[in-house]
């Protein structure tokens, strides 16, 4: 793990900066006035709100931004002016595999792909899509099994290939298959956890396998063939956070203050992107090394940086509705307005 520090010489901590952020959104959502303040702190809906609003943040794990985040205190330094708390919680490694905890309240801040999102938010769940970060991940598509003879999409015809389902596995296998003109039930989608399906893949249960992440690297680490990658696709399934709708309404500044705070560290990332590898372990099964770590340093050095969103970011959303409204996944379209919550100087504008 590199050694090289965040805070270079010349430049504003990172931490600091972040603190000074937080109290700079307040000051300017809340007009800066003393009567802004007192009328924030008494409930009222202004976007200064300072309500006392706890984030339970799923981990990322031993790299990253927001790994760095939960090992230096960043959220906490940033939040705590405006009112937030931060308590770091396990995750399941998906977005649909976290969602029973995300109902108990169990986690109420979370990243995943537009593409779960929009599977758990059709259903009615009290979740709010509150910053989006565009473009497709470095390390996201559809492998075929070693040993398989599968080349490309087409060769897909008949076969079985793993997702996790409403998710962003069985969105890029979706968008391949209908920009290959090839019809949806040609093609057999098994619904599974990327934790189980790795298991799945190695031993010949599937013919292939659509994944992201980690996932991903390890199956082609495996000898996996790649046969589309999400950057290719043309991918409308950016990286999102959402957020528990009803603690959004109490306290959206701490949110806000959240995805500026988060926005900074993926900024630092692509910078020392090394300093964002094997965060907590530097030895062990989490630690990566030789290709994963090369793989896991381009993805932290290209990263796209949080925003709140924007129109182009609601029309991309507006897209995976309609790719999964097509193929069933979904029972309903939901309009984008309806799951994204405008925290300011975002839907207003792209």
């Amino acid at each position: 793990m590199s050694k090289t520090p965040l805070h270079r010489k010349g430049r504003t901590p990172v931490r600091l900066r972040l603190a000074i952020s937080a109290t700079a959104v307040l000051a300017a959502s809340c007009g800066g006035s003393t009567d802004a303040l007192e009328s924030s702190s008494s409930g009222s809906d202004d976007v200064g709100t300072s309500d006392a609003v706890a984030l339970k943040i799923t981990e990322e794990g031993n790299a990253g931004a927001l790994a760095v985040g939960q090992r230096d205190g960043t959220f906490e330094t940033a939040l705590e002016p405006v009112g937030g708390t931060v308590e770091w919680v396990p995750s399941l490694g998906a977005f649909t595999a976290n969602l029973e905890a995300m109902v108990a309240g169990e986690i109420t801040v979370t990243g995943g792909a537009i593409s779960p999102a929009v599977g758990a938010l059709s259903k009615g769940i009290d979740y709010k899509i509150v910053g989006v970060a565009p473009g497709g991940l470095v390390a996201a598509g559809i492998v075929a099994a070693p040993g398989s003879g599968i080349t490309d999409i087409e060769g897909l015809k008949g076969k079985r290939v793993a997702v996790n389902p409403a998710g962003k596995g069985e969105y890029l296998l979706l968008k391949a298959l209908k920009d290959e003109g090839i019809p949806f039930d040609e093609v057999e989608r098994v619904p599974i956890q990327p934790a189980e399906a790795a298991a799945a893949f190695q031993g010949g249960q599937v013919d292939a396998w659509s994944t992201f992440g980690n996932f991903y690297v390890e199956a082609v680490a495996n000898g996996g063939t790649v046969l589309a990658k999400e950057a290719d696709l043309d991918a409308d399934d950016h990286y999102v956070i959402v957020a528990k709708g009803s603690d959004v309404e109490k306290n959206p500044t701490a949110f806000r203050t959240f995805i500026d705070s988060y926005a900074a560290l993926i900024e630092e990332g692509h910078t020392d992107p090394e300093a964002f590898q094997n965060v907590f372990e530097t030895t062990g099964p989490r630690a990566a090394e030789g290709e994963r770590l090369a793989a896991a340093i381009a993805s932290t050095k290209a990263a796209p940086v949080i925003r709140i969103p924007t129109q182009d970011d609601l029309d991309s959303i507006d897209r995976v509705v309609e790719l999964f409204a097509e193929a069933g996944v979904i029972p309903s379209k939901v309009a984008a307005e309806d799951i994204v919550y405008d925290l300011g100087d975002g839907t207003a504008s792209s």
